[in-house]
């Protein structure tokens, strides 16, 4: 996404924030001190434009509006959105590689191998040590229709030239209400998903739920064993489709936020973890909010299906009384309540598979326009024996994790304990 340079000034880093705590005015600091400190490590390619507000799940991550300087003409800039975040003190990259390698080179690799229409790509990644924290930066596109979230909860893309009132380091910064009633992007997460919402249209989930399928699809067919956080603040909605976004936090070592409600019904083997995200993530855009239990109730299936027209009640009654009746409805009128209880109420116990969902009435029939005349790589060839080491290291780590027969470090900050290179991650012999 690229703006003009008059039309565009940078927000303030938020440090003065009045309804921030010191700890956190502390912690943002640091983190606006770090991405100070890394930007001046890659050689002036990156100019900061803004410290944006924490509009990600995570406490502890960090968001910034870069202007990336290699791509540019004439007065037009190119903006590119980095995050930056405090490793586990167990984060696989650093800790299964062997002391050769770089995790940096290696992610990238990996990263950066990942072609394909419905996957966000990374453009850049780093590891660097600063203030006694060790930190990984990612730098994404900067994408100003937001996310999936953003869609269901109808939270306002960015203006384009919209113009911001607060600058980096400024004396008097505004109040954070000024910029929130500019443009509700940058609102916390904690804020702008609260409202009350409404479901998708019918023809909109398909679309976007084939799409998504597609991308875990992908996944598995290049090694990845799987995605581990989905949700929908990780699908981007580019031009209209779905990118999944997030793969790296899974090879970071990194918890998912949808854990703690998956895991309350029992721990699901690895191979199903994408498949009951994905059963939430249908119901989210179904229904207009997350689901909090493990799996839905009769009374959610009922809710859900009470807002598309296209469905009789009388069906509905029939499918909640009599779940294990053939009670469908005319082959015209997909349901979306057919692939909720084929993910969570399968009478054997089984969950489908990720080629068993594409395969549904509701998303075999669409047309995946993106796919026509595209070329995706082929590189499980061309992997190093490092990032394969590394994929096998996650698929452990995240075995373990699901089995509860992993326990985390206590600290989300400590360094690892392996001292790297400050630019690439790489072993530093001392």
């Amino acid at each position: 996404h690229s703006v003009r340079y008059q039309q565009y000034t940078a927000l303030d880093s938020g440090i003065g924030a009045p309804d921030r705590s010191p700890r956190e005015r502390a912690a943002r600091e640091r983190a606006y001190a770090a991405c100070q400190e890394w930007l001046q490590n890659t050689g002036g390619r990156y100019e900061s434009i803004a410290h944006l507000d924490d509009i990600g799940s995570r406490s502890n991550k960090h968001w910034f509006l870069l202007n990336d300087c290699t791509v540019r003409w004439l007065d037009i800039r190119t903006d590119r959105l980095m995050t930056l975040l405090p490793l586990p003190p167990d984060c696989i990259a650093l800790e299964e590689l062997p002391p050769s390698e770089c995790p940096q080179g290696v992610l990238m690799e990996l990263l950066g191998s990942l072609q394909h229409p419905y996957i966000y790509p990374v453009l850049d990644l780093g590891f660097f040590p600063s203030d006694s924290h060790q930190y990984t930066s990612l730098v994404m596109p900067f994408n100003p229709r937001g996310s999936l979230k953003d869609l269901i909860y109808k939270v306002p893309p960015v203006p384009r030239g919209a113009v911001c009132t607060m600058r980096f380091n400024s004396p008097s910064p505004v109040s954070p209400s000024t910029v929130h009633a500019q443009s509700q992007w940058n609102e916390p997460w904690s804020r702008k998903y609260t409202r009350k919402s409404t479901c998708l249209p019918l023809s909109q989930v398909q679309r976007l739920g084939r799409q998504i399928l597609e991308a875990l699809l992908f996944l598995r067919e290049r090694g990845i064993p799987s995605h581990g956080h989905l949700h929908s603040g990780n699908v981007i909605l580019q031009n209209g489709v779905a990118r999944l976004s997030g793969l790296e936090n899974g090879l970071l070592g990194l918890n998912s936020r949808v854990n703690a409600v998956i895991w309350a019904r029992s721990a699901p083997d690895i191979d199903n973890i994408d498949v009951i995200c994905f059963g939430h993530l249908l119901f989210e855009m179904c229904a207009g909010y997350e689901l909090t239990s493990p799996q839905p109730t009769p009374g959610h299936y009922q809710l859900d299906l009470e807002r598309y027209p296209q469905v009789s009640m009388r069906t509905v009654r029939a499918l909640i009384l009599h779940p294990d009746h053939n009670l469908t409805p005319a082959p015209s009128t997909p349901q979306v309540v057919d692939v909720l209880q084929m993910i969570f109420e399968s009478p054997d116990g089984r969950y489908p598979t990720v080629e068993e969902l594409v395969l549904c009435d509701i998303f075999r029939n669409i047309d995946l326009r993106e796919m026509r005349g595209t070329c995706v790589p082929s590189f499980k060839h061309g992997l190093s024996s490092s990032t394969l080491s590394l994929l096998n290291a996650v698929r452990r780590r995240q075995g373990a994790i699901l089995s509860g027969s992993y326990s985390e470090g206590s600290s989300p900050c400590t360094p690892p304990s392996t001292p790297r290179d400050r630019k690439t991650g790489c072993v530093v012999y001392i």
